[in-house]
């Protein structure tokens, strides 16, 4: 099933523009940019100086004066460019009296896409019957600014304005919540209500691992096989399912094989525990192995330092990722806000993360407002594939 998650206040993904540096690819992009904006005002238009309006028959109104006159034109604005992935933070918006209207001014980082915003202005202006009566851009300093008249007569002047040092984190980042099949609970619930994408981690052989499964497939998540491995210490479930050192490329074939029968929907494995087998290359080689036979992807958990799975999933040729970072471990003295800070704040460099949670009432009810927090900062949350194809 396909879901439209939100992303950035709700707006589709979109590429990230130009890096400030690079003046020749700015100027570029801004020559794209004013003849996208010029064929959609000429478009919506017809020509950028307001047209005369069409005599109606007597009683009949046309659709712009069948426009709700109680129209908070500046709060409607303000909510389009937020849409467009312009915090509500960024902007100001003022009443003007000569002429009649408001003023909206919206400020982004130099690496804002900022054609996102005005496409959805300009569909919005088209919808609303509003008039594109001015456009213009200047490089220094550098802002592009529409101006709208509405059906009623009032002036509707939009700028946006380039501004250094604002908090802009283009990135994405893959969001793992593991531990799902004990339970079909409200928490359940919860993770299954994400507006953001996120994927369920499930244990093969635990009471409600396939109902769990066929739920998440359902509501557009993604499904991992959540394979119990060996640990250097600890318990680990012993279900029919758990991976050991020692075992024979047959004994493991038979696990994935059941595991995949039991858990149809995932496309791929990552490891409960597994700190003794993922650091071991036999059992890696020969999991890999398996894995490559059925298709599926590999997340190495990052229970051990010295694992060796990532590095032999890739060169068995199966398609692999690794975790940036746990943001609820019970041993760390952070806070799941503080660890997805942290990410955030290296994606600039990192560029993107996979970040692992795990099914309990705190991170259910924590998750998706962090998650919010940032989309509106730029970060993008996305399925594990879209990952897996950048590399």
């Amino acid at each position: 099933m396909k879901r439209a998650f939100r992303n950035s206040l709700g707006s589709k993904p979109t590429v990230s523009g130009p890096a400030p540096a690079n003046r020749i690819a700015l100027k570029l992009t801004l020559l794209i940019l004013m003849g996208l904006l010029l064929a959609v005002l000429i478009r919506l238009s017809g020509k950028i100086q307001p047209a005369k309006q069409p005599v109606s028959p007597p009683g009949q109104k046309t659709a712009e004066q069948a426009a709700p006159a109680s129209t908070d034109w500046g709060e409607e604005l303000a909510l389009v460019l937020a849409d467009g992935g312009i915090p509500r933070q960024w902007q100001s918006v003022r009443r003007t009296t000569e002429p009649e209207g408001f003023r909206i001014q919206a400020s982004v980082p130099p690496d804002f896409p900022v054609h996102t915003a005005i496409i959805k202005l300009l569909d919005y202006a088209g919808r609303k019957s509003l008039r594109v009566v001015e456009s213009y851009e200047r490089l220094k300093p550098r802002r592009i600014g529409i101006g709208l008249a509405t059906p009623d007569g009032k002036a509707l002047q939009v700028t946006f304005r380039i501004k250094q040092g604002l908090a802009w984190f283009p990135g994405r980042i893959a969001v793992i919540v593991d531990d799902f099949g004990y339970h079909l609970d409200e928490t359940v619930t919860r993770f299954l209500d994400m507006p953001f994408p996120i994927t369920f981690a499930i244990i093969p052989g635990t009471e409600h691992d396939r109902d769990v499964a066929v739920r998440a497939k359902k509501a557009g998540f993604g499904v991992l096989i959540h394979l119990p491995m060996e640990p250097l210490r600890g318990k680990v479930e012993h279900n029919g399912f758990t991976i050991l050192t020692g075992m024979s490329q047959a004994e493991i074939d038979k696990i994935i094989a059941r595991a995949v029968k039991r858990l149809s929907q995932a496309i791929g494995v990552n490891n409960h525990m597994g700190s003794k087998a993922t650091a071991d290359r036999r059992t890696m080689a020969r999991l890999m192995r398996a894995l490559k036979r059925h298709h599926l992807i590999f997340v190495d958990s990052g229970t051990n330092p010295n694992s060796v799975a990532y590095a032999l999933a890739r060169q068995t040729g199966v398609p692999a990722l690794r975790l940036t970072t746990y943001l609820d471990n019970p041993k760390s003295s952070q806070t799941l806000r503080q660890k997805l800070e942290q990410v955030v704040r290296s994606l600039p460099e990192k560029k993107t993360a996979v970040v692992i949670g795990h099914a309990r009432p705190e991170t259910a009810r924590l998750l998706p407002a962090e998650m919010a927090k940032w989309a509106s900062f730029g970060v993008k949350f996305v399925p594990l594939q879209d990952l897996l194809e950048e590399k």
